[in-house]
């Protein structure tokens, strides 16, 4: 017993010994690694010595010069086209046609015979009040002469001179009905189609066919009111129609109309234009730009070049190989170009192809469409 008490103590005593020193140890173990790790932390790892990721390329955009101009001060509406002269050929009196002088679509001259009316009862009806008015006549010269002589009264002298009168003006009239039996065209124009036939019986004022005059047309449009200051006689104008769309006819205005009306507020003005040509025609849909006087002085760049946002507009500018964003105001957009009021200076270079991918700020390069064109090759 005494004996393995004593084995027990040392033992003991051992192991007391063992966990001091290990607990000496564990420091220094500790420090040691820690040490080590920041030695290892503190060296360059392969991943960690690769470069840096190099800044982005240039965007390739298409950019052109934005021009300053001094333009007139120009305004639009719509109008149609009027013929300078224009009626309707109808007879005075009811008979029955027998003659049309003219195909339809022929030019006719000023006072040329184009219809004609049955005349055969009204030249009986000349020949009856001819008779008439000659035996008037013969009485008035048999009263005048008993008159003289002291034979007849002064009473059957101022008869016969009273019948001799109405007999004259019977046969003026039979005349005048006479004439209106031919129809002549009271200007120089073209005529339409005609609206009866050789043999139709036609009744006093029913048109048969319409004659214009389209060597020189009037187009008629309207103003609002607030361009009354704007608009005189003598403005020069464009006219442009859809049947001719790369084409623009020049024209003066010639009158306004003294009243405005009141439904619409506007103001009715009429041009006239030359047509010598024949190319246009009256009815036509016209689009009206007129050209004031007063002038301004506008930045001018391609409509391309435009960002529309909400209802602003964006343009981007070139700078120094960067795009900045810019907002501008709009003027008038005309033939692929758009006024800028304000925002540009005139001495810019502006974006016109690859903007969608544009950022304000972004490095940009241009290149020159028509080069890239010629250097794509052929598919």
């Amino acid at each position: 017993m005494r004996r393995s008490f004593i084995a027990l103590a040392a033992l003991a005593a051992v192991g007391t010994g063992a966990y001091a020193g290990l607990n000496d140890m564990l420091p220094g173990f500790a420090q040691g690694a820690f040490d080590r790790g920041v030695a290892a932390a503190g060296r360059p790892t392969a991943a960690a010595a690769k470069p840096a990721p190099a800044a982005p390329a240039a965007i390739v955009v298409e950019a052109a010069a934005a021009r300053p101009e001094t333009v007139a001060a120009r305004f639009a509406s719509v109008g149609t086209l009027v013929s300078d002269e224009s009626v309707q050929l109808a007879s005075e009196q009811p008979g029955r046609l027998v003659a049309i002088r003219f195909r339809e679509g022929d030019r006719v001259e000023a006072n040329a015979p184009v219809l004609k009316f049955d005349d055969t009862l009204l030249m009986a009806e000349l020949k009856d009040l001819e008779a008439r008015l000659a035996l008037a006549e013969a009485n008035f010269k048999r009263a005048q002469s008993l008159s003289k002589s002291g034979y007849a009264t002064d009473t059957a002298r101022d008869q016969a001179i009273a019948d001799r009168a109405t007999a004259q003006a019977a046969v003026e009239l039979a005349k005048v009905r006479l004439g209106k039996t031919e129809i002549r065209a009271p200007f120089e124009g073209v005529v339409g189609f005609r609206l009866a036939s050789v043999g139709a019986y036609v009744q006093a004022g029913q048109p048969i066919v319409n004659l214009e005059s389209i060597d020189t047309l009037k187009v008629d449009f309207r103003v609002p009111e607030t361009r009354l200051a704007d608009v005189r006689p003598g403005l020069d104008v464009g006219v442009a129609v859809d049947a001719y769309p790369n084409r623009t006819f020049r024209g003066k205005i010639e009158a306004i109309d003294p009243l405005v009306d009141v439904n619409g507020r506007a103001l009715k003005v009429r041009a006239r234009l030359d047509n010598a040509d024949g190319l246009l025609r009256p009815g036509l849909f016209a689009r009206v730009e007129v050209q004031a006087d007063e002038s301004r002085q506008v930045v001018v760049i391609p409509e391309s070049a435009l960002m529309p946002r909400g209802s602003e507009n964006h343009v981007f500018r070139v700078r120094e190989g960067r795009a900045i964003d810019t907002p501008v105001k709009l003027g008038e957009r005309r033939a692929g170009q758009v006024e800028i009021v304000s925002g540009l200076t005139g001495d810019e270079m502006v974006v016109t192809a690859g903007q969608t991918r544009l950022k304000d700020g972004a490095a940009v390069r241009v290149v020159d469409a028509a080069r890239q064109a010629s250097a794509a090759p052929a598919p």
